[in-house]
């Protein structure tokens, strides 16, 4: 087993008595939703059941070990910021009984909240409206419904009780052992049913519920943006050559057409949900059809991405903390990220209604400090107007992070968790790039997946990419970039090479000239034995479309012997180095193939 009770050490601690809570479910819920505004309010839902029980919380008799609480009273973070556990220490005129009392209130206030959503009357959308007069005419069960579908549990423990250790006889600290405690906790089932479901409504109305007044600044007024203004952020940054905004204004007001939902308000329609579903089709068509951005169109505009991040060695690092204010400090450091990483994904356009401040143009659905989930088009530009990608924003993701827990002094030491020298905390990513018309729940799993699938013993190491592009076609690429190696920044180099590279039918030929070779030679490329590919490049590269980019076929080969050298003379990585290239063509392809 791999946590046991050190019964000795017991006898010498204080008896100081702990409070954790959990709140779900969350990965219930979120199964529910089906668009994005639907899985960010699925999400925000429990961040903002969080954050009311910390407010209610006094800090004259109890001390917040996590999350952080020093932003609870700033409103307007544009995403969930607080995670689903809550650790406080009991002062001396606190009680557990007291803490009970506060999730039940906060419990019960939720729960009128989203009663009153359902009843107001302009949601009379047609496919609902039998749902609506259900729900009305069962208010209390309503009620009791909502109550009672939130698992929100708390769990009282002596500093006795929480002196685990691990498999080699070390403390884990009191947080983790905390959460021990509370993983148990969490596998107690909700009884709680009702047909039809109630948040199906909800969500589909998630634009103008209290829970986005609670999130988005008072004088944002578009809602969580749509797959459809996520997939062309960038179209709305293209500027000419006075630096002004080709089609900026034509672009917001056919997003917010698509965002007044007219569909919602009109009970005559009986296609009404037919005619939701299409609204997606209908924006982009209309987004595409501006002719003055006609050069700047790519194939990846009708695509979306879908990114989970989880910290990597946080657990160590918090089973490392020894101290109330050490864990203290840490909780700092978590929502210091959050916060940062929150103006990296989406500037200040949430949060202070801010239009020429996008960040990357993404839409973050939950950042918990080192557990990050948002959507991201494929491709954005910055204020600036550069050109960026998924890529650069795991870079600049990945800059704020160690900025902040890896930080290093003149003399190159960790100026913070000194005692912890190896397997510094890092991020894994997983990226899933699908078309605009793939199932959104889909995607947002395979997303979790793909990141869940590199934080495994597998690896020995940690601080991976792991991204699927599933095209329209059916083709899938996939493959793992260790970040460990500066192979990492070799490809953003190639991938934003300004070098000249063919377009059109072009660029099939020579991108795919690249790969299709390469797997046709898979046995040389593979051999351990050939370090430097020069002879066998020259020799297969050599056709007339191949001569004229000669010094981009050189980086290339660079990068695949770094790949080889970094990440192992294999299937797994010559599968990556393949898919690697097929996205370099991805992200450079004009042809709109559906």
């Amino acid at each position: 087993m791999l946590f046991t009770h050190n019964l000795k050490h017991n006898l010498k601690m204080k008896n100081n008595k702990y409070i954790g809570i959990t709140i779900g479910p969350i990965y219930k819920t979120i199964k529910i939703a089906q668009k994005t505004r639907e899985i960010w309010g699925a999400s925000y839902l429990f961040s903002y059941i969080c954050k009311e029980i910390l407010k209610n919380i006094s800090a004259e008799k109890y001390n917040i070990l996590l999350p952080n609480n020093e932003y609870v009273r700033q409103s307007k973070p544009g995403v969930g910021l607080y995670p689903d556990r809550i650790l406080l220490r009991i002062k001396e005129n606190g009680n557990f009984e007291e803490i009970n009392e506060i999730i039940e209130k906060v419990k019960e206030s939720v729960a009128n909240q989203l009663w009153d959503e359902l009843n107001k009357s302009k949601f009379t959308f047609k496919p609902y409206d039998k749902h609506i007069q259900i729900f009305k005419k069962n208010k209390n069960k309503i009620k009791a419904f909502f109550y009672n579908y939130f698992k929100v549990y708390a769990i009282e423990a002596d500093e006795a009780d929480l002196s685990f250790v691990d498999k080699n006889n070390k403390k884990i600290g009191i947080v983790k052992s905390l959460n021990l405690y509370l993983d148990n906790a969490e596998q107690i089932p909700t009884l709680a049913h009702f047909d039809p479901n109630p948040f199906y409504v909800l969500f589909h109305f998630i634009n103008h519920s209290f829970l986005i007044k609670d999130a988005f600044h008072d004088d944002y007024k578009n809602g969580f943006p749509s797959l459809t203004e996520i997939a062309t952020n960038e179209l709305q940054f293209v500027t000419d050559e006075n630096q002004k905004y080709i089609a900026q204004d034509e672009i917001r007001k056919i997003i917010k057409d698509e965002f007044n939902d007219k569909q919602e308000n009109d009970a005559s329609k009986p296609n009404a949900l037919v005619e939701e579903i299409k609204k997606d089709d209908n924006a982009l068509s209309e987004i595409f059809g501006i002719k003055e951005i006609s050069e700047y169109l790519r194939t990846y505009h009708k695509y979306i991405a879908i990114i989970h991040a989880d910290g990597d060695n946080m657990g160590k690092l918090i089973g490392s903390l020894e101290t109330e204010d050490e864990i203290n400090n840490f909780s700092k450091d978590l929502i210091e990220f959050s916060i940062k990483a929150n103006e990296i994904l989406a500037g200040k356009r949430f949060t202070q209604n801010d239009v020429t401040d996008w960040g990357y143009g993404a839409a973050p659905i939950y950042i918990g400090g080192d557990d990050l989930v948002f959507f991201a088009p494929v491709a954005s530009r910055d204020r600036d107007g550069n050109y960026l990608t998924l890529f650069d924003l795991i870079d600049k993701l990945d800059r704020a992070f160690d900025d902040i827990f890896n930080k290093k002094d003149e003399n190159n030491n960790y100026e913070k968790y000194k005692g912890m020298t190896e397997n510094r905390p890092c991020l894994t990513y997983g990226i899933s790039i699908t078309y605009y018309k793939f199932p959104l729940r889909e995607a947002y799993e395979l997303s979790k997946n793909l990141m869940y699938e590199v934080k495994n013993d597998k690896y020995k190491t940690r601080n991976r990419i792991h991204f699927k592009l599933q095209k329209h076609s059916k083709q899938e690429y996939t493959g793992i970039i260790d970040k460990n190696y500066n192979t990492f920044s070799k490809y953003r180099e190639l991938l934003n090479s300004n070098l000249k590279t063919p377009k059109g039918k072009d660029s099939d030929l020579f991108i795919n000239s690249i790969y299709q070779k390469i797997l046709l030679n898979r046995g040389q490329y593979l051999d351990t034995n050939v370090k430097d590919l020069t002879a066998l490049f020259d020799e297969t590269f050599n056709e007339k479309v191949h001569k004229d980019f000669v010094e981009y076929l050189i980086k290339v080969r660079e990068f695949i012997e770094q790949m080889f050298s970094n990440q192992g003379y294999n299937e797994e990585t010559l599968n990556t180095i393949v898919s690697l290239l097929k996205l370099i063509h991805f992200y450079r392809d004009n042809e709109f193939r559906n």
